[in-house]
């Protein structure tokens, strides 16, 4: 459900693969993935303005990855540099899918269809998308036209994010680095 955690959650993966080890608690390394040095994440949270366009999107993602941006960064060029560079695991982490598709209308069928091919072309063994939803792809599928694009069918593993119990909370805020007293913990 919308503000259920899916940013945290998304954040936390690429944390627990990105920092050094030595930052990470004992009970997260069994959680952070075999050679998590060699990956390298980009987060993408369409709420932000900066993404709301295939060449806003395009030099986003390739600003954050250290790659070289084409003058114009328009989708071909975009898939040409991502082609040419993706050569480590790469996860691109996308954040409010469903504000994407509401409301950036330049994010269009052609622009999801563009990074379904990418997963096909030679960055495709190394690439990845993560993404939130606060609803099943399929069902953005058959909601929005733009969602109508095959990339939504490369989507082969869904979770459904639900409230922790209470003895999950307890343990989450017990993790915290600042102490907290039983009547904090009570109250939260």
């Amino acid at each position: 459900p919308k503000r259920s955690g899916k940013t945290s959650l998304l954040r936390c993966l690429a944390a627990l693969n990105t920092r050094p080890v030595d930052e990470l608690r004992d009970d997260q390394l069994p959680l952070r993935l075999p050679e998590a040095n060699r990956f390298q994440w980009v987060h993408v949270d369409f709420q932000d303005s900066r993404v709301a366009s295939p060449s806003g999107f395009g030099r986003y993602v390739l600003q954050s990855l250290g790659f070289p941006v084409p003058e114009p960064c328009n989708m071909d060029g975009f898939l040409t540099v991502m082609n040419a560079s993706v050569i480590a695991p790469t996860v691109v982490a996308m954040d409010e899918v469903g504000v994407a598709l509401q409301r950036h209308k330049k994010l269009d069928i052609d622009f999801w269809d563009g990074l379904r091919s990418l997963s096909s072309g030679v960055a495709g063994p190394n690439l990845s998308f993560l993404l939130a939803l606060h609803e099943q792809p399929y069902t953005l599928a058959q909601h929005n036209a733009s969602a109508g694009s095959p990339f939504f069918n490369l989507l082969g593993y869904t979770a459904e994010l639900g409230p922790l119990t209470e003895d999950e909370a307890r343990q989450l805020v017990n993790s915290s680095p600042v102490p907290v007293t039983d009547d904090e913990l009570t109250w939260i």
